[in-house]
């Protein structure tokens, strides 16, 4: 049984709306590896973006943000999900913290 304290359901919730590009409730919640992925792409995204837009301008497919959608739009798409993860997720850390019951 783990001594750590359990998890609270409104800071995941926090950290997933004003950190969750960054994987802060990932990290949070023990999903590390999944955490570091959310991060790296999310990091190296804004430097291409930002690289894309500020230096390429020329080119219609940067100078018109198509590109920043297409790399935004994935991340989106993977935080939205993690919206109906994170209770579950929850559940499962705060149970292996509590260690086997009686009944087990």
């Amino acid at each position: 049984m783990n001594s750590t304290k359990q998890k609270s359901k409104p800071i995941s919730y926090l950290l997933w709306f004003l950190l969750g590009g960054f994987g802060a409730h990932r990290f949070y919640l023990r999903r590390k590896r999944t955490a570091f992925i959310l991060l790296g792409y999310s990091l190296i995204t804004m430097v291409i973006d930002f690289v894309a837009i500020e230096y390429f301008p020329h080119v219609n497919f940067f100078s018109d943000e198509t590109f920043y959608w297409l790399t935004t739009i994935p991340l989106w798409i993977f935080l939205l999900t993690d919206v109906f993860r994170i209770s579950s997720w929850l559940e499962e850390i705060n149970r292996e913290d509590k260690g086997p019951s009686v009944f087990d």
